[in-house]
């Protein structure tokens, strides 16, 4: 049965949650979109199908699995109904879309009820009540200032981002509180902001600014998370790679690298001495990257790919939108669904992730009141506790993990299970001598780790040894959860398969975050996150027109793609395992968990045969929206109008009061046509003023906007975010992130600012948590099994 089955959720949602019902569809529960007479607006969204304009390819992809009821929550009878609803469901869902819901009032009728609300700035705060948009929150965020190229305005990240992400993040926190619910029979409120949720995927941004006071700034092509400048997008013929040179030139990749380059005739004088040093190569970047340049140029995009992954070296080919379906690693897989409209087959992207017990499969989206007019409704639930151990402030206390995750996206999906109470046993690898895992760290390196991995125990093995072995399966068999993000054979190879972790433990979940995935012709090829953006096909939709593709510059892919995906399933598979006892295996591959995110685009490209344009920072709905000239040096405010009320007050701030009445301004698609014309007239208003001013001006005057922000404001300056509590400060200096959600009476716990040093807890776990005598752990250590 799917991991939600029986779980009854009310929608009273927009494009904000939409996401959120949506994956909660896809794991089994029973997902009631309440809509107002004449149906939601998301009915009407873009993208559209050209045959019939009237059908919203959005609403397709989104509303699939769900089932539609019409009320009108304004009429006593609409309310009546309303609230039966409520007192017999397991989950309610808003956002903005429609005038928020008093959580006691809600409590008062079902007290086990789980009340999510998605915001702009979150549901408490001195900017509580202000607008949002998703371009909005994505400058209040700090994600524009980096952005783009510095000669352009700050850039977004597409249409659609911030609701993705933050829409993630919200059904993680309803299913941490049902994990609650599950142990103690409590409901709860989770508040999710979009600000927070942009702040909380620039993983390196708050470390670089708070322990080298480095701003990351929007740079163009070629610059990595650390604000070192170095080319990542290569020209082909035809075709466009990813290829980090910086990361690539290792001792180990060195040789591989120029074999590679000499096999084609390239590369003449690179095995010269001066290039033997690896920071001869750093310094070297701007005599090296040409030899790459005119080679890459000598070939097509997958060959290159093919050749350099055949040689153990990371390269990744571009997909367009277009391209994905053919993809020889995702055709055949399994991930890809068909959705059904008038006799016509659209292809869709599946679930980020895939449950061994199976998902929710043939779905169809829901016409509108299509569900039952009389819905079942039962007495407020009682919901037992099924866990003595855990306590209300930590939902996951008692649960152990034992995580083999690296880089980036698996050990933030462990710090978040660290932050709500799970003991996360990090295994790290060992050598004699040697920590594997950090022993040729960069400063900034450290940063990030240090960040990633707050609040878990470190466990150094060196593998290769059999009582290392054996010490895993004791803590396996002691275990709630296993995690890795390997390539798919390093587990197995160590003689750990799915199948055999569920032989040693029968309860036990296990995650496997694999790259491209366990099976497929291109399954041990290499990846990171900024890698998988390239062949999903995300990084060809950022960026203005006139502007080829535009280098992010950091594995935006890690965070929610991956890391917030991870959480979400894990948390479902717990829920299951709370009713049923059973474990699950669980593969989220990191290029399908990337792609899930661009299902509007990828039915845009099927039903209408046409790549999405990219819009920069305009949206295709709404205008006026983009990012203005403000006073000062490359300072911006963003802002967004969406309806004509706003319409006319910004025309008032603007002293433009004749447009609000005047025909050529009158709805959103005439505006857009003027939009140019339209911009000159706020810039020339907010050119005369500061960001922060300009942004509470609108605000005042009803229309969502915010500053342009950079790190250091978000850490320092913004009274939101300290209001919220959502940088975590310590004595040392040190400062950590709060979880993506608010859930109440449950604080995240970060016991410090720093990961565990290298083997810290090894002695206690072999010795408290396993159970071996002093003699076998002194041997262990003796011999170099285990290490500290």
């Amino acid at each position: 049965m799917p991991p939600l089955d029986g779980i009854r959720v009310i929608a009273l949602t927009g494009e904000r949650g939409a996401y959120c019902a949506k994956l909660l569809a896809d794991l089994g529960a029973d997902v009631f979109d309440v809509e107002p007479p004449g149906g939601s607006n998301e009915r009407t969204l873009p993208p559209l199908l050209r045959s019939d304009p009237a059908v919203s390819l959005h609403f397709l992809h989104f509303h699939r699995g769900r089932q539609s009821v019409v009320l009108d929550r304004e009429t006593p009878e609409g309310y009546d109904t309303f609230e039966r609803l409520v007192a017999s469901a397991d989950v309610l869902i808003e956002d903005e879309s429609s005038p928020s819901l008093d959580h006691e009032a809600l409590r008062a009728v079902n007290p086990g009820l789980i009340h999510a609300r998605i915001t702009g700035f979150g549901a408490v705060g001195p900017r509580a009540d202000w607008k949002s948009s998703d371009l909005v929150a994505q400058a209040a965020g700090s994600l524009m200032y980096r952005m783009g190229f510095p000669e352009d305005p700050p850039n977004s990240m597409g249409e659609g981002f911030a609701h993705h992400q933050s829409s993630a993040h919200a059904a993680g926190g309803i299913l941490l509180a049902l994990a609650r619910r599950d142990a103690t029979g409590e409901g709860g409120f989770v508040d999710v902001s979009l600000q927070e949720g942009i702040a909380l995927m620039q993983y390196d941004v708050m470390p670089m600014y708070v322990t080298h006071r480095t701003l990351i700034k929007r740079a163009g092509h070629g610059q990595g998370s650390s604000g070192k400048r170095y080319r990542r997008i290569w020209e082909c013929n035809p075709g466009l790679v990813r290829f980090q040179l910086l990361s690539q030139s290792s001792d180990r990749e060195w040789p591989l690298l120029l074999d590679w380059l000499e096999s084609h005739g390239h590369g003449e004088g690179l095995r010269d001495e001066r290039w033997i040093d690896p920071a001869a190569r750093t310094a070297g970047l701007n005599e090296l990257e040409p030899v790459f340049d005119r080679f890459f140029r000598t070939m097509d995009a997958r060959t290159l790919m093919h050749e350099a992954q055949d040689r153990g070296i990371m390269l990744m080919a571009f997909n367009s939108v277009g391209e994905l379906t053919t993809d020889p690693q995702l055709a055949g897989e399994g991930f890809f669904r068909t959705i059904s409209h008038d006799g016509a087959s659209l292809t869709d992207a599946g679930p980020p992730y895939r449950f061994a017990s199976g998902l929710r499969e043939g779905a169809s989206t829901p016409a509108l009141g299509n569900g039952p007019d009389s819905l079942s409704v039962q007495p407020s639930p009682s919901f037992p506790r099924r866990r003595e151990s855990s306590s209300p402030d930590a939902p996951l206390a008692g649960l152990r993990v034992c995580d083999f995750t690296w880089v980036i996206a698996g050990p933030l999906h462990t710090k978040w299970l660290a932050a709500y109470g799970a003991e996360v046993i990090k295994i790290e690898r060992f050598k004699k001598g040697t920590a594997l895992n950090r022993g040729n760290m960069s400063p900034d390196s450290v940063v990030s780790f240090n960040n990633l991995n707050v609040g878990k125990r470190s466990l150094a093995l060196d593998m290769s040894f059999e009582e290392a072995r054996d010490a895993i399966v004791r803590l396996v068999e002691r275990s709630d959860v296993v995690v890795d993000n390997f390539g798919p054979d390093v587990l197995p190879n160590w003689g750990f398969t799915p199948e055999r972790l569920a032989e040693i433990n029968p309860r036990i979940i296990t995650m496997s975050m694999p790259a491209l995935g366990k099976t497929g012709p291109h399954r041990l090829y290499k990846g990171l996150g900024s890698y998988f953006q390239a062949r999903a096909a995300l990084d060809g939709l950022i960026g203005y027109p006139h502007r080829d593709i535009t280098d992010v510059g950091f594995a935006y892919a890690d965070t929610t793609c991956n890391a917030g995906h991870a959480l979400v399933a894990l948390l479902a598979a717990l829920h299951r395992r709370n009713v049923t006892g059973l474990g699950e295996h669980i593969e989220l591959r990191q290029l399908e968990s990337t792609i899930n995110y661009l299902g509007p685009a990828l039915l845009e490209y099927e039903a209408n045969g046409e790549e999405p344009a990219r819009t920069g920072s305009r949206s295709r709905h709404l205008a006026p929206q983009g990012v203005y000239r403000c006073d000062g040096d490359d300072q911006w405010c963003a802002l967004t109008v969406a309806s004509n009320e706003e319409w006319a007050a910004l025309c008032r701030l603007i002293g433009r009061d004749a447009w609000a009445d005047d025909d050529r301004f009158a709805d959103a698609v005439r505006r857009t046509a003027r939009h140019n014309e339209i911009d000159e007239a706020i810039e020339a208003w907010t050119s005369r003023r500061g960001p922060h001013d300009a942004a509470a001006t609108l605000q005042a005057a009803g229309v969502a906007a915010s500053a342009v922000l950079h790190a250091g404001q978000l850490i320092d300056d913004d009274p939101q975010m300290a209001s919220r509590d959502f940088y975590r400060r310590f004595p040392d200096g040190g400062v950590v992130e709060s979880a993506p959600f608010i859930l109440s009476d449950a604080e995240p716990h970060f016991p410090s600012a720093s990961a565990p040093d290298y083997g810290e807890g090894t002695r206690y776990v072999l010795s408290e948590v396993l159970g071996l005598d002093d003699a076998t752990v002194a041997q262990m250590f003796e011999s170099g099994t285990a290490g500290e």
